[in-house]
């Protein structure tokens, strides 16, 4: 081991002694401090420059201290308000699609082909499949948002961003075919004009974008690919 070898090691462990945050991220943090002093190395850089630009260990240490220190102490006690929203909204989508399942078909058997259109697009519409895990998803994400807070990955963020698209995407595509049931229902319940109906359908499809469900998962949606811009690693 050269002397260089030795001042670099002695230099890493100077300011490891004087990190205050946790084991996992002090291993990060060593790891990628290290890593960046070698590739300084190796493009010709001596330990004494490296040292002199990136400061003293206590220097160095109390700086990450600094920056990290909000991803030390403990995220906001909300989260456990949206996580259990979360279960609770998934124990509702549970038993509404098993409340589905097995109501339709034992109905079914004993109507006609007009009586059974009619059944299945009132189940259809009074199913809130497109409220419920949509909105349970949104508030999922919005847990671990508040757990995380500034101090997730890019594969943190990007998991959520993921997440948010695709229950978007279910509400979004749950209520056209609610839409198409509420419909069928008005059509075959009442003597109104096909065009009333479009505009009543049409008005309560516009309605249901202000359910939880919908907006939710679009904040946390926003959230995280702004937070996604701001990786923890940009601290490091």
């Amino acid at each position: 081991m050269t002397l260089q070898d030795k001042t670099v090691n002695k230099y890493s462990n100077d300011i490891k002694k004087n990190l205050k945050v946790s084991l996992k991220m002090k291993t990060r943090i060593m790891n990628d401090l290290n890593a960046d002093i070698n590739a300084r190395r190796e493009a010709g850089e001596t330990i004494d420059e490296i040292i002199a630009d990136m400061g003293t260990p206590q220097e160095v240490a109390n700086g990450f201290n600094s920056e990290l220190a909000d991803c030390e102490s403990k995220g906001s006690t909300w989260r456990y308000v949206f996580l259990g929203l979360a279960i609770l909204s998934a124990i509702c989508f549970v038993l509404s699609v098993v409340s589905y399942l097995i109501q339709t078909p034992y109905t079914i058997g004993s109507m006609t082909k007009n009586e059974t259109s009619a059944f299945v697009a009132q189940v259809n519409h009074r199913v809130p499949f497109w409220v419920t895990l949509p909105f349970s998803i949104g508030c999922l994400m919005e847990y671990f948002l508040l757990k995380w807070k500034n101090c997730g990955t890019k594969k943190h963020y990007g998991l959520i961003a993921i997440m948010s698209v695709a229950a978007i995407l279910f509400f979004v595509g749950d209520l056209i075919r609610w839409s198409i049931s509420y419909y069928i229902e008005l059509e075959s319940t009442m003597h109104v004009t096909k065009g009333n109906l479009r505009i009543d359908s049409i008005m309560s499809a516009v309605k249901s974008l202000l359910y939880p469900g919908f907006w939710l998962p679009i904040i946390t949606l926003i959230v995280s690919i702004r937070q996604r811009k701001i990786d923890i690693s940009q601290k490091l």
